[in-house]
């Protein structure tokens, strides 16, 4: 089991000045034996050579996805209580939960079962005043278009839910 939290006083960016913010993160049911192979793994691939760097990291990602379903099969959970910055356009507020019951490591290579046993609650709240004008148009719109982002007052909202293999973005 691993907490961490993470608070901010106060940051300036561009004349603005951001915070106080918080973030806190708690990731349960993780195997420490398959953490440390995955640890392993990514400390052999930095610490190869240039020429063989970039091979170097394909293969770790690629032993990193077989360690995947074991890592995942002991009941994982990850919960970010919450997020919260204050912005001088208004608050950033975010939270995200993902769980997944113990499993044979074996089922959760099957994409339909992995997906009918996942359980995902996720949202996040961005005043419309901080996206610039052209971001607006060219990114956001579309998002909002398909109803993967929502405008309410002041604020851009997004919420994601994801159980019983049923997907859900702003309650659709």
């Amino acid at each position: 089991n691993s907490v961490s939290e993470i608070s901010l006083q106060q940051i300036k960016s561009s004349g603005k000045t951001f915070g106080p913010g918080e973030l806190t993160l708690t990731i349960n049911n993780m195997p420490a034996a398959t953490l440390e192979q995955l640890s392993v793994i990514q400390q052999q691939a930095l610490s190869t050579s240039s020429p063989d760097h970039n091979i170097a990291l394909q293969t770790a990602g690629f032993e990193s996805l077989r360690l995947l379903p074991e890592l995942l099969s002991h009941g994982m959970v990850i919960d970010m209580k919450r997020l919260y910055l204050n912005t001088p356009d208004g608050e950033i507020i975010g939270h995200l939960n993902i769980t997944l019951p113990k499993s044979n490591p074996s089922s959760l290579i099957n994409i339909p079962h992995l997906k009918s046993i996942i359980k995902l609650d996720a949202g996040l709240s961005i005043p419309v005043a901080l996206i610039p004008e052209e971001n607006m148009k060219r990114q956001i719109q579309p998002l909002l278009d398909r109803g993967y982002l929502k405008i309410d007052g002041t604020l851009l909202k997004s919420e994601i839910r994801m159980s019983n293999s049923v997907l859900t973005m702003n309650d659709k």
